[in-house]
């Protein structure tokens, strides 16, 4: 099979979801019997995506650009800018926040491949399908999806 290269993200569809727009790269449905599976993400200011798990592939962040925050298994928040790596084992809970005022761009790799969710999945958050050809526009709000998550603005900063 011949693959088309190079692979442009707009090429691929924009799934957009409350903490901003995903493109899928590289997966089963784009590459069959790919082992491999490559999601260009981008998490908006203030947001975070949900604590989760991925019982069946390793997964990898690799930060393009922006500030924020990534929790790998209970109470190991670590702070992630660019250039930066996270790598996060099968079967660990994690999530990623945005602690800055810029989108935090990441690709986003897992081995073996994810399974992906149907388009029509009953998911906790909901989701937009745009062609490739599209402009990505969303509106966003000031609440963190994570109560939990904080974000500082001069004197309420705590001190260390």
């Amino acid at each position: 099979m011949a693959v088309k290269n190079p692979i442009k993200p707009t090429d691929r569809e924009t799934e957009v979801v409350p903490w901003g727009p995903n493109k899928v790269i590289i997966s089963e449905e784009t590459h069959p019997n790919t082992q491999l599976t490559v999601i260009e993400t981008v998490v908006l200011p203030g947001h975070s995506h949900a604590w989760h798990v991925h019982d069946d592939a390793d997964e990898v962040l690799y930060v393009i650009s922006g500030d924020g925050f990534a929790t790998v298994g209970e109470g190991n928040r670590v702070s992630i800018t660019r250039g930066d790596y996270v790598y996060i084992p099968r079967g660990t809970h994690h999530d990623t926040h945005n602690k800055g005022w810029a989108p935090l761009h990441m690709l986003v790799f897992y081995g073996p491949g994810l399974r992906m969710d149907p388009r029509d999945a009953e998911l906790p958050f909901r989701r937009v399908f745009l062609p490739a050809d599209a402009g990505v526009q969303w509106e966003t709000s000031f609440e963190p999806a994570d109560p939990s998550f904080q974000t500082y603005h001069g004197e309420d900063r705590p001190q260390a």
